[in-house]
């Protein structure tokens, strides 16, 4: 519980010392969120992509570079973890003929599509 059965991550890079890129995949198989295992998070893949330039240096600015980060590129909505769990979602028989009341977890939302850049030098 509160950690998937199996994950797993891959990506490309590539860099001809000026201009730079790189993709990258994760899939996150799903998780129980309840004692019990009657609930589940369910599993999802993402995708993120980086690409860049980096310029000749020009008088005192050394190694100017621009970059592009963009994350989650589908802009898939999913649920990424939990939040609260539970002993059990639905209600469960328990002993001399009692139930022990079911209540739902909580989790968290994913973010959608991001898109950072960023300019940098050295001095």
């Amino acid at each position: 519980m509160l950690s998937p059965r199996s994950a797993t991550s891959g990506g490309l890079n590539f860099d001809d010392g000026a201009f730079f890129a790189s993709v990258e995949g994760t899939y996150i198989s799903d998780q129980y969120s309840t004692f019990m295992n009657v609930e589940k998070l369910p599993g999802y893949a993402t995708a993120h992509a980086n690409i860049g330039y980096r310029f000749t240096s020009i008088g005192f600015v050394k190694k100017p570079q621009m970059q592009l980060a963009m994350t989650n590129i589908t802009n898939k909505t999913y649920l990424s973890g939990i939040q609260g769990v539970t002993s059990n979602a639905p209600a469960t028989p328990a002993r001399k003929c009692t139930t022990i009341a079911g209540s739902a977890p909580t989790y968290l939302i994913s973010g959608g599509f991001g898109i950072s850049g960023t300019i940098s030098a050295a001095f």
